[in-house]
């Protein structure tokens, strides 16, 4: 995503311009990874729902060029999880039996 001269651009913005979320995302746990002067990342996660919800503009803070934005996924168990436990059982009871 390339800023326009005098740009302020929010998590909301650079979320739409992106195209949205991936069917993987949550907008509960957002990171925002940011430099400072020294060169040191600095991450910070917000509720982009809060946002959404309540209108608290800290929830919907400025990006800045170099920033990096991560939208976590969904806590809890998912299909491709159970997959991936499943596979791992199946492949350890495999290597015990042999």
């Amino acid at each position: 995503f390339l800023f326009r001269d005098c740009e302020k651009l929010r998590v909301t913005e650079a979320l739409a311009a992106a195209g949205g979320l991936s069917s993987k995302g949550t907008m509960r746990r957002v990171y925002l990874a940011r430099a400072d002067e020294s060169g040191r990342i600095h991450v910070t996660q917000f509720n982009l729902d809060d946002f959404l919800k309540s209108g608290d503009p800290d929830a919907n803070p400025e990006v800045l060029p170099g920033d990096y934005l991560l939208f976590g996924q969904p806590k809890g168990v998912t299909l491709s999880s159970v997959v991936q436990a499943v596979s791992g059982a199946i492949l350890l009871d495999n290597l015990i039996r042999k």
